[in-house]
């Protein structure tokens, strides 16, 4: 059957009132998609500025590190110009920085690679870096030219006293000697425009002319010292002619004042009381050997060897012709000869000259003879004829080795105090000459062989060091109690010392060491601060007693010999007093202090 479509109107369709928007913004999953939507968006701007902190905060680390690294080869940069001993012309260090500014643009060149906002924000750091590193290289170029400049002008000095201490000593000296100071002063107002001194010209002048005033009272007057061998000025001379001088007299057409006088004077007391010291210490030492010769000379005269005969015929002339053997050793050794030509009995065969002999080899063997002054007892016993020669000659060979064993127990803490002086006075020298020092040789012998080489203000400071050790072991202080802390904390003095020597080096007026504020010697005069070596030595130990010195000497016991009661006071004696003071090394004793003074021993007539 065929269908018919029909052609009639269409109808219309009704589609309904609302629209798909309208659907969709009544949708809930609609609204859900908004608010997802709004936080992506918020996360994405957070994001962005959390990723631009965190760059920023990259390249801020990234350019306090290379910031730090360039200070860090600029301080070294510059600590290398300081070292270097060269001096450089301006082109030639400005050269020196355009080496390390190129390496270092290198080094930037490679951190930064790839990296151009971390090289944009680092390039002010750069500039502050290269600037200061050239401003300090200036710094240091000036440094270095003015201190050359101060080191030549010091040098310039030392030559200008040179030459002065070189003028020959003429009718002409006073001349020369003022064309000189002309041109010094020149030189010196110079110095004092560009800094290279701040000492005031009087004050320069004042030295020159000191220098030039001990050049003409030295001429001429010479001796030999008898240890160096080298020809030096006669300074007890020129100190004797000081003293007599008058108002009136003159040097090769020149008075002094009487203030320059003085201080000439003061000076060369001083050198004049060291060439004595000198002069004992080779007295003593020429002493000993002679009276040694004489006494083995004896010793062989009276065993009849084969040389004996000629010995004895010229002893007595040769005896008296000895420049270092005073009269009365020479007649002790002259005596000892008469009376073994007179045959007999000899003194020290009879019982005093047994109990002598026993008493000299006990104290002797026992250590307790450690010193020169000790030993002049054993002389004395030798000399009045109560040991005999042999015995003499033993005991003397002991001697030498007690006095070597103190010498070198107390050199080892002398040694160590001197190292400590140098360090606290700024005399590194020192210590070169102190490791050089002899052991066993006594501290008035180091002191010598050293004092040469030091300057005067150094040699007052060590002078007075050992002049208060000597004054301490003289009243019964031992070297340990003294300079050992720990030994006896209130006789140790070193420390105390030390900072006195240290202050007392170019000290101000009222300037007070630290132990002397409250001490009693700053009273009055006591204390002077301009000259404080003046300080007696004895203010070290007021209020101090020597440890171990009160001991009772042990009584005889009935039955007991004499030989045997002394072994056994010497036992007591090392027993209770391990660490004795002794009085060996000090060319400022004239009196010994440690066997006199602690031990009674029987007189011997």
């Amino acid at each position: 059957m065929a269908i018919k479509i029909p052609r009639d109107t269409i109808p219309a369709v009704q589609l309904p009132s609302t629209s798909s928007l309208g659907v969709a913004s009544n949708n809930p999953i609609s609204g859900s998609m908004d608010k997802i939507t709004n936080l992506l968006d918020i996360l994405a701007v957070r994001k962005a500025e959390n990723d631009r902190r965190i760059e920023a905060q990259r390249i801020l680390n990234k350019n306090a590190t290379s910031k730090s690294l360039l200070e860090k080869s600029k301080n070294e940069f510059l600590q290398k110009i300081e070292d270097s001993q060269d001096i450089l012309t301006k082109s030639g260090y400005d050269i020196l920085f355009k080496d390390w500014e190129k390496k270092e643009e290198a080094w930037i060149k490679k951190t930064y690679k790839d990296d151009e906002k971390a090289l944009e924000a680092f390039l002010s750091d750069k500039i502050d870096v290269f600037s200061s590193t050239y401003v300090g290289l200036n710094e240091k170029k000036n440094e270095k030219i003015l201190a050359q400049g101060k080191i030549v002008f010091d040098t310039a000095i030392q030559d200008v006293n040179a030459n002065i201490n070189e003028l020959p000593v003429n009718s002409f000296i006073w001349e020369k000697f003022n064309i000189k100071l002309i041109e010094e002063k020149k030189r010196w107002e110079n110095g004092l425009v560009t800094g290279y001194t701040k000492g005031s010209w009087k004050d320069r002048e004042k030295e020159l002319t000191g220098l030039i005033n001990k050049r003409v009272v030295s001429a001429g007057k010479l001796w030999t010292n008898p240890v160096t061998e080298r020809v030096e000025p006669d300074y007890i001379a020129i100190y004797g002619e000081l003293n007599a001088a008058k108002s009136t007299q003159s040097w090769y057409g020149k008075t002094f004042t009487l203030n320059e006088i003085d201080e000439l004077k003061t000076y060369y007391e001083k050198q004049a009381d060291s060439q004595k010291k000198i002069m004992d210490l080779y007295a003593t030492r020429e002493h000993k050997k002679s009276y040694k010769k004489f006494v083995n000379e004896l010793i062989e005269i009276k065993r009849g060897t084969a040389k004996s005969g000629d010995l004895a015929s010229t002893f007595v002339e040769r005896l008296q012709n000895d420049q270092f053997l005073d009269d009365k050793t020479k007649l002790v050794l002259q005596k000892n000869l008469l009376e073994w030509q007179k045959g007999g009995l000899e003194l020290w065969e009879t019982p005093a000259g047994k109990n002598a002999t026993t008493l000299a080899n006990i104290i002797t063997y026992n250590g307790l003879v450690d010193t020169k002054q000790e030993f002049s007892f054993i002389s004395e016993l030798y000399g009045k004829g109560l040991i005999s020669e042999t015995v003499f000659r033993d005991l003397s060979g002991k001697a030498d080795d007690n006095i070597k064993i103190t010498n070198m127990k107390k050199t080892r803490m002398f040694k160590n105090a001197l190292g400590m002086i140098a360090t606290e006075v700024g005399k590194p020298d020192l210590m070169e000459l102190i490791k050089n020092m002899e052991e066993g040789a006594s501290t008035d012998e180091m002191l010598l062989a050293i004092g040469a080489k030091l300057d005067q203000e150094t040699y007052d400071a060590l002078n007075y060091f050992m002049l208060v050790l000597g004054a301490g072991e003289k009243e019964g202080f031992s070297y340990e109690s003294m300079l050992i802390k720990g030994v006896n904390e209130q006789n140790y003095v070193l420390d105390d010392l030390l900072g006195y020597l240290k202050s007392a080096v170019g000290m101000g007026e009222g300037v007070i060491p630290d132990f002397l504020a409250n001490h009693p010697a700053h009273i009055g005069e006591a204390y002077d601060p301009n000259a404080p070596y003046t300080l007696a030595p004895s203010v070290w130990f007021a209020g101090k007693e020597p440890v171990g010195l009160q001991f009772e000497v042990p009584t005889r016991n009935e039955g007991e010999n004499i030989s045997a009661w002394i072994n056994r006071t010497m036992k007591t004696l090392i027993k209770n007093k391990e660490i004795l003071p002794s009085t060996v090394t000090g060319f400022q004793f004239e009196e010994d202090a440690d066997l006199n003074s602690i031990f009674i021993v029987p007189k011997v007539d």
